[in-house]
C-alpha cells in the first residue's frame, strides 16, 4: 500500500478505500522510502479511514463482512 506509485497517484486515504472496494481483504503497510516514512500509526490510521468511509457510505458494511468471512475461513483452515 505504500508503494510510491500508489502513494503518489492516490494518497493514503483514497488508496485504502479503493483497495477495500476492489476486494482486498488484508492491507499491508510495510514500506519505507525517502518519500513515505514508516509510521507505527499507519495501521490505526487505516482502520479509522475505513470506519469513516463506511460511515460516509463509500465502503459498504457488506464488503467488510465479506472480507471478514474470507479471513476467518482462511484462519480456520490453517489453525486446524
Amino acid at each position: 500500500m505504500e508503494m510510491l506509485a500508489v502513494w503518489d497517484a492516490f494518497g493514503f486515504e483514497r488508496a485504502t478505500i479503493q483497495a477495500i472496494n476492489a476486494g482486498v481483504d488484508i492491507l499491508l503497510f510495510a514500506n519505507e522510502s525517502a518519500t513515505v516514512a514508516c509510521s507505527d500509526d499507519r495501521a490505526p490510521a487505516a482502520v479509522q479511514v475505513i470506519l469513516d468511509a463506511i460511515a460516509r457510505g463509500e465502503i459498504s458494511e457488506e464488503r467488510i463482512n465479506e472480507s471478514c468471512a474470507r479471513i476467518l475461513a482462511l484462519k480456520s483452515r490453517i489453525t486446524h
